[in-house]
């Protein structure tokens, strides 16, 4: 059993991004975790918490058309302002491992506050425990650019 917490129906306000230098690689994925829970649910699914330790991601989304259960695992990065780079971890030893869950979504936020979103199924990444964006996620044009989400509305499939 996958302990978690649901998304309401009220929850419809878009999480806010307080300063672009946030004090913590924790406090960036709560908000990331945020940011992703409302995109996907602004799009028809629903969206549970996973609890820390599960080891099956982030968030429970379900799809409320055809009811389609997807974990993800959510990833956010600010630009690194000495490389350029977002950067996103992807496995870490008894920390997180996207592995366990079915897609990643990326989060790359630019300095202009521009959230980049890619849904990425978990075998693109080939075992990999890290990836980056040398460049802004908006002239991206590598592997990954064809799970760059294009809209407003986020599909897991």
């Amino acid at each position: 059993m996958i302990a978690s917490n649901s998304l309401h129906s009220n929850y419809v306000e878009q999480p806010r991004l307080v300063s672009n230098t946030i004090q913590s690689h924790t406090s960036l994925g709560f908000y990331g975790e945020h940011y992703a829970a409302w995109r996907l649910f602004k799009s028809g699914y629903k969206v549970d918490f996973l609890f820390a330790g599960t080891k099956s991601g982030d968030l429970l989304a379900t799809d409320l058309t055809t009811g389609e259960i997807t974990k993800v695992e959510v990833k956010t990065s600010l630009r690194n302002e000495a490389t350029g780079r977002f950067s996103f971890c992807l496995r870490k030893l008894n920390k997180t491992n996207y592995q366990h869950s079915d897609a990643v979504m990326l989060v790359a936020i630019d300095n202009l506050r521009f959230h980049h979103v890619f849904v990425v199924p978990v075998d693109a990444f080939n075992g990999v425990s890290y990836f980056a964006f040398r460049t802004n996620p908006i002239v991206y044009a590598g592997k990954l650019d064809e799970y760059r989400v294009r809209s407003s509305h986020v599909r897991l499939n």
